[in-house]
């Protein structure tokens, strides 16, 4: 009976998810075959794994937060963040070993960590902003993004430093999310169109409609995201593109253990 909102990856296998209307999460060790349900210490907007912690955010205005090494024994530490956003918290995100919070503050704000316990304040170069969603990159680099804006910023040393760019559109609700080198923002609202980033080059491409991307995960090759007008239905993004003018597609030759299949020019 509970509304299922969020759910995060932490040591192999393990997986939890939260209950935006209940303080219980649901906790699997076996890569969600089997799930066990725990409490957590308050109702809360976000789960994410660093540093070897579970760490939730309680959807309030408050600088207090949890963590659990564990997870899965209903135990968690009451933490303190060096400041509390004004509303709550917009966006979290956990990736390639950096968290980094944005707060639901006019001031442009961000907190960053690498182990779940120290937090780092950083602020932006563009102010006043809510920062709605955040990114990090295999090589580290962290990307922020707006609402409704086309103006984000990267840092490419922790949040000391910020630049920003320009999107082709802007999203009034969307997940960023890290696939390899490269960044991909999904919207979640049916514009049919979603953000490829390298560097500061965005990119806009098409997608099918109907996709919910407060929802969408990745990893190195793939980008997976619901559909919400389309029961049952998932929409799955290949990292790897061709220009079908001028380029030939690479195809993915399932082969058996011991044989690599490879193009020779």
């Amino acid at each position: 009976a509970n509304n299922w909102t969020a759910v995060s990856f932490g040591a192999a296998g393990h997986v939890m998810a939260t209950a935006a209307d209940a303080a219980v999460a649901a906790y699997s060790t076996d890569s969600g075959a089997t799930w066990t349900q725990r409490t957590t210490p308050v109702f809360f907007k976000f789960i994410i794994y660093v540093g070897g912690l579970w760490i939730v955010i309680p959807d309030t205005s408050t600088t207090s937060y949890y963590t659990s090494p564990s997870g899965d024994d209903g135990s968690w530490t009451t933490r303190t963040l060096p400041a509390a956003p004004t509303h709550f918290f917009y966006g979290a995100v956990a990736q390639n070993g950096t968290a980094v919070l944005c707060y639901g503050s006019y001031n442009g704000w961000v907190l960053i960590s690498t182990d779940g316990t120290t937090w780092t304040q950083r602020t932006t170069p563009v102010t006043p902003v809510a920062w709605l969603g955040a990114a990090v990159n295999s090589s580290g680099h962290i990307y922020i993004f707006q609402d409704s804006a086309t103006t984000a910023c990267i840092s490419t040393d922790a949040g000391a430093n910020w630049t920003p760019f320009t999107l082709p559109r802007g999203f009034s609700n969307m997940s960023a999310v890290s696939s390899g080198d490269e960044v991909i923002v999904v919207p979640a609202n049916d514009t049919a169109k979603y953000l490829r980033i390298t560097g500061t080059t965005a990119t806009q491409y098409d997608m099918p409609s109907g996709v919910y991307g407060r929802g969408a995960s990745a990893n190195a090759t793939h980008v997976i995201a619901p559909r919400t007008t389309s029961a049952n239905s998932i929409v799955r993004i290949g990292r790897y593109r061709y220009d079908a003018a001028n380029q030939f597609a690479v195809p993915t030759v399932p082969t058996p253990p011991g044989v690599a299949a490879f193009i020779k020019a």
